[in-house]
């Protein structure tokens, strides 16, 4: 009884993965990488300018600063950061 137990769940098992393979679409695994690969990656230091600039004119549009008062608080937000995430951001700063 014990091995004819054990040998229906091994076949169900075998059905279920092969019945997943052919019918579900969750396991189109090879379709996502192809769409990844496709897809061009942005170097890290793009998108933190991205994010920088979006920071920036959500600023400027919610708080109506001027130039000198957006420089003031990036200079601000800038040496809040570590030490050396700002030399990095200084090496690759994009102008």
């Amino acid at each position: 009884m014990t091995a004819h137990v054990a040998i229906v769940f091994s076949r169900y098992m075998m059905l279920s993965v092969e019945n997943r393979q052919a019918k579900d679409q969750r396991t189109l695994g090879e379709l996502f990488f192809y769409l990844s690969d496709e897809l061009a990656d942005i170097t890290w230091i793009q998108a933190i300018h991205l994010l920088m600039q979006v920071f920036i004119d959500t600023i400027h549009e919610k708080y109506n600063l001027c130039e000198q008062g957006l420089e003031q608080m990036m200079n601000t937000f800038i040496n809040a950061l570590p030490l050396d995430f700002v030399g990095r951001l200084k090496k690759y700063a994009i102008i």
